[in-house]
Order: C-alpha cells, then sequence, then structure tokens
C-alpha cells in the first residue's frame, strides 16, 4: 500500500500498493520438512517488484504464513499540463505481511485458513526536476524552475486473512481475502521549487489513522503446469499534503490541506510452471496491472505489463 502527497505532477503515491503472492500449494501435516515457500520477481518497464512467501504447517490445524515485498520504481515523466518539463522519480516500498498462526481445516479436498498477524510498510520517494512555465512571466517570476520533493511514510495496523481451497489431480483453487481494518500512518515530506518559491523548502509531518486496506484474489494451477491469478486491492485514506498560495503582494504562505484518496487496483497473471523435482517448479510469466487513484474527484490511471519469473516450493502431501 502506498500514496503520494499530492504535487503538480506526482500527485499522489499509491497507497496499500498491489502486491500479488504465488499460492495454490497443497497443505499437509507438519514436519520440518513442511514448509512453502516462492520467490517471484517481477519486470516492469520503469522497476521491478519482488515477492517472497513462506508458509510453515506447523500441525495438522494450525499454521503460518508470511510475505514480503520489495517495489523499487524508477522513471521519468512530465508535467500533465507542461511540454518541456522532467521529473525524475524514484520510489521505495517495503511490505511486510506477518501471519505467524492461523487455523486450518481440510476435509477431502477442500480446505480452509483463517489467521491473524500484522501489515507493516515503509514507503520512501525522491523526485526532482524542472518546468518552463511561460505564464509566471506576467506574475513576475522566472519561468524556468526547479522542483524537489522527498517524502517517507510508514503504515502499521492489524491484519487478518482467510484462504479456501480446492484441489484436485487435475488442478487446484485458491480463493484469499485480508483487511487491514484500520492503520496508523506517520509521514513526512520536505518539498521546493527554485527559484519561484525561494531557496527555503516546505517540511511536513502528520501522523494520522486510516481505513480501510483490503485484498481479495483467485488463483488456480491447472494440470500442474499452468497458473493463473487475478487479484484485486482497495484502499482509502485521508490526510495532509503541501499547498501554498500568494497574498496580493506576491508574498508565499504554505498550507496543508486534507484531501482523501482512494486507490483500486486489478492484476491478471498467466504463467508456466516448469517442473524442478518432487513439489518444486520454475515461474515464468505475464502480467498486467490497472492501476486507478482518485485524489479527491481526479482520476489518475497507471496501467502497465510486468513479467514474473521466479521459483516454487510446495509442501509434500502425506
Amino acid at each position: 500500500m502506498a500514496h503520494r502527497i499530492p504535487t503538480p505532477i506526482t500527485v499522489a503515491l499509491l497507497f496499500l500498493l498491489i502486491h500479488c503472492f504465488a499460492y495454490g500449494q497443497e497443505e499437509k501435516t507438519f514436519d520440518f520438512g513442511n514448509i512453502s515457500f516462492s520467490l517471484l520477481p517481477k519486470a516492469m518497464e520503469d522497476g521491478s517488484i519482488t515477492d517472497i512467501v513462506m508458509g510453515i504447517m506447523y500441525n495438522d490445524q494450525f499454521s503460518g504464513d508470511f510475505r514480503y515485498s520489495y517495489t523499487t520504481i524508477s522513471k521519468n515523466e512530465k508535467f500533465p499540463d507542461l511540454s518541456d518539463s522532467l521529473n525524475a522519480r524514484n520510489e521505495k516500498i517495503h511490505s511486510l505481511y506477518i501471519l505467524p498462526f492461523g487455523y486450518r481445516h481440510r476435509s477431502y479436498d477442500f480446505s480452509f485458513w483463517a489467521g491473524g498477524g500484522v501489515y507493516y510498510e515503509y514507503n520512501s520517494l525522491s523526485e526532482k526536476g524542472f518546468y518552463d512555465d511561460p505564464d509566471l512571466l506576467n506574475y513576475g517570476f522566472e519561468r524556468v524552475n526547479s522542483y524537489t520533493n522527498d517524502f517517507s511514510m510508514h503504515v502499521a495496523g492489524p491484519l487478518l486473512d482467510l484462504k479456501c481451497g480446492y484441489t484436485s489431480e487435475f488442478f487446484s483453487i485458491n480463493i484469499l481475502g485480508g483487511i487491514v481494518p484500520v492503520f496508523f500512518l506517520g509521514a513526512s515530506e520536505k518539498f521546493g521549487i527554485i527559484p519561484f518559491l525561494g531557496t527555503a523548502k516546505a517540511e511536513h509531518s502528520q501522523t494520522t489513522w486510516g481505513s480501510p486496506y483490503l485484498y481479495m484474489g483467485f488463483d488456480a494451477i491447472i494440470y500442474k503446469y499452468v497458473s493463473l491469478g487475478f487479484h484485486y486491492n482497495f484502499s482509502r485514506i485521508k490526510y495532509e499534503f503541501i499547498d501554498y498560495s500568494f497574498d496580493e503582494n506576491l508574498k508565499i504562505s504554505w498550507e496543508y490541506p486534507e484531501t482523501t484518496v482512494t486507490g483500486h487496483s486489478f492484476r491478471i497473471e498467466a504463467s508456466a510452471l516448469i517442473p524442478l523435482g518432487e513439489a518444486m517448479s520454475f515461474q515464468l510469466g505475464y502480467g498486467y496491472n490497472f492501476n486507478n487513484l482518485i485524489i479527491d474527484t481526479r482520476h489518475i490511471n497507471e496501467n502497465q505489463h510486468y513479467l514474473i519469473f521466479g521459483a516454487k516450493k510446495m509442501a509434500v502431501k502425506k
């Protein structure tokens, strides 16, 4: 999950960024070899996502689930209304899902799992660039200005997670869902435009609460060689961002208005599973991510393709 404080071009960080996880593992009674694990790097045009998932079966009824996702984005973009502009954006997101204890039930080919734990995210963003705005000359300002924005955010909250599945000789299906009903957010930002706003930079820190962050997904493995996945994420938060205004003497005043940011994301994935031995496979596939961010009433779409390649170890059925 991640949001960015609105600025002239990078209006928001995706809050509660979409993370996909590879499921479809067959769950068994516990011994120390009964651990499921997957490592799935995903290469995007402007960055990468690395998902790590580990499941531990303690016994016939109890198990744990641990997930970590690291996203890095590095891209150059333009301001929406200025053709002669450039903004270099570098973003890093660490997301951790800790579900150390959950109840599991299996009846023939059906399984159910419910667990609780903690969600934590750390996000850092650095932006810098320039823009050429001829309209500024009408107010006595320089038309060419440089731009910087540094933002960091911590998010933490309780996590509830549910999974149910069906396994047959020819395919397995997992339906999953989770929610962070309420979360704590601490954020800080440093923002400046030179020479338009002078050499001094605005700095603002805030702590607030938000709700909710939820995710749902469907994963299927067909004939042990094909993996399909559909994942949806939703988040909503109200928080302050840095803004400014001028009086009649063109003296700047810094402001911190509150805004509402709502994020929707839908991800589709298809992969081939190449067996590497008992319970081990190499995964190679393709995904497409539909991102929609709503800032008050403004919509921002950031859709992109990505490649999937990694390895997966599944628990061995006894």
